[in-house]
């Protein structure tokens, strides 16, 4: 946080940006450019411009790289997530007025403009009953976008989730992301961590990490209406730089944590592209697969099978097990009218089987067994290769990255021509030049493509190369999402800024 507090102390008298990593190289993945720098900047600016009385409590957060499993996150599976490079940054400051406002300044600078203000009286209910996101529609301008909503909605669930009581007499927040139009970086989960955390601190606390991270994933779900875990806000308060986490949403945990050594590299490649559709995929695949979870439940009802370890989570069904005693026994494709009609709802409560759709149970199921086993798996790779310096076990853990990739799009559906296309390229140099493996991203439906690579001048070489082709082909310029070069910062407290003329 160290160059945070530098660029805040300058409190906007001069403006300095720093691009994000972008440029198609392995030493701008690295971060040289100091991603973080961009959002500081806008909110020093923003808060220079403002009439200020009281100090800002000023939090950042990173972005997140999700590596592995995070598909089979809400069925109990390993996600591997990495800090990206990019962050949002929020100050927040206390008011007399009774008002909210929420202050925005674009990316270049600029004079500082109210974008959005309410009464505190609109975020309640009757007698003091934090508002529900689906009364809410009359507070959200039409123009707003995710970033208000997701501000809004993290503000009253923070009341909600009594981080904070209540909002006192009035806050202003002010914004700036470098986050924004990139395809899927965990741009919402990193929004609601830095707005809790500058909450909480403009009030004198510091929340514990996991009613964070709650907050940020009934934010996506309740508020942004987006089919997501904790993992992507967990991220944004605990991880660190360089470093592979290891998290379970079921119970919300850290599993464990996988410092990369300075030679290994895991970039995301942001293709700019995604189906218009991704969100009616990505829920119907849910639904499948909670359906999948749903009859290989009646099965062990009847005796049919053995209950996975501990818990009743689909993900952790070992493979064997899957394929002994549930494979054969669901059927590939079937009709939600059909299930409804037998069973009933699934006990997924963000989903509802529709009667016309055919659900394609077996492969959806699927994949959420074997992409817990391959998170497990690339874990184990990974750490041989580090503990050896075995190229072999690279290798290995690149497989992995292949076999998901597959699984995506195989199993899931939820692979995209785009993808494929910047994932066959970059498989076509392979491990002979340091680039090991390859998969597509986050959600699915487009967006980024994972890599795992060496930081060697032939890797380097490669990626350029596959980059050109893969734009000469599309007519898309890849964006290099690196690893953040700060992380965790959240858990360490907030900067706090005075007004001019004190501090």
């Amino acid at each position: 946080m160290a160059a945070n507090q530098d660029t805040m102390a300058m409190r906007g008298a001069t403006l300095e940006t720093a691009a994000p990593a972008c440029a198609p190289t392995v030493s701008s993945a690295r971060g040289a450019t100091a991603p973080g720098e961009t959002a500081v900047g806008v909110v020093a600016e923003t808060l220079a411009r403002l009439p200020r009385q009281r100090a800002a409590a000023v939090a950042c957060a990173p972005g997140r790289l999700e590596i592995l499993g995070g598909s089979a996150e809400y069925t109990g599976g390993l996600v591997l997530t990495m800090p990206a490079g990019g962050c949002v940054c929020v100050a927040t400051e206390r008011r007399d007025d009774g008002q909210l406002r929420l202050v925005g300044a674009p990316a270049g600078g600029g004079a500082a403009r109210a974008t959005h203000c309410w009464p505190l009286s609109a975020l309640y209910q009757a007698e003091g009953v934090p508002l529900e996101a689906e009364r809410a529609g009359t507070l959200l301008p039409a123009d707003g976008g995710n970033t208000v909503c997701c501000v809004l909605g993290t503000l009253i669930e923070l009341v909600r989730a009594r981080v904070t009581e209540h909002l006192d007499r009035g806050l202003t927040l002010a914004v700036g992301s470098e986050l924004e139009g990139l395809s899927d970086v965990g741009a919402p989960g990193a929004m609601a961590a830095a707005v809790t955390t500058a909450v909480a601190g403009a009030f004198g606390r510091r929340p514990d990490p996991m009613t964070a991270a709650a907050v940020a994933e009934r934010v996506e779900r309740a508020w942004l209406r987006r089919v997501g875990g904790p993992a992507e806000a967990f991220t944004a308060l605990v991880g660190e730089p360089a470093t592979l986490m290891q998290f379970r949403c079921r119970p919300p945990q850290v599993a464990g944590t996988t410092h990369l050594p300075d030679d290994v590299l895991l970039v995301g490649l942001d293709t700019g592209s995604a189906a218009a559709d991704v969100e009616l995929k990505q829920r119907r695949v849910r639904t499948a697969a909670c359906m999948g979870a749903h009859l290989i439940g009646r099965i062990l009802a009847h005796g049919g099978g053995r209950r996975p370890a501990s818990d009743h989570c689909l993900a952790r069904v070992s493979i064997n097990d899957y394929i002994e005693h549930y494979r054969n026994r669901l059927p590939t494709k079937l009709p939600g009218r059909e299930f409804l009609e037998r069973f009933g709802e699934t006990d997924d409560g963000l989903t509802r089987v529709e009667p016309d759709v055919i659900y394609k149970v077996r492969s959806r199921t699927e994949h959420h067994i074997y992409e817990n086993a391959r998170a497990h798996q690339f874990v184990e790779c990974l750490r041989r290769a580090i503990r050896l310096d075995d190229p072999a076990a690279l290798a290995q853990a690149g497989e992995v990255l292949y076999g998901s990739h597959w699984s995506y799009g195989q199993r899931c559906g939820l692979g995209s021509v785009t993808t494929d296309r910047l994932v066959t390229l970059l498989r076509q140099y392979g491990e002979n030049a340091d680039i090991y493996g390859a998969r597509i991203s986050g959600h699915g439906c487009g967006g980024v493509v994972v890599v795992l690579l060496r930081t060697t001048e032939r890797a380097q070489a490669a990626l350029r190369a596959a980059l050109t082709a893969f734009e000469r082909k599309t007519g898309r310029a890849p964006r290099v999402i690196g690893g953040a070069t700060t992380g965790g910062a959240l858990l360490s407290g907030v900067t706090v800024v005075e007004p001019p003329g004190r501090g």
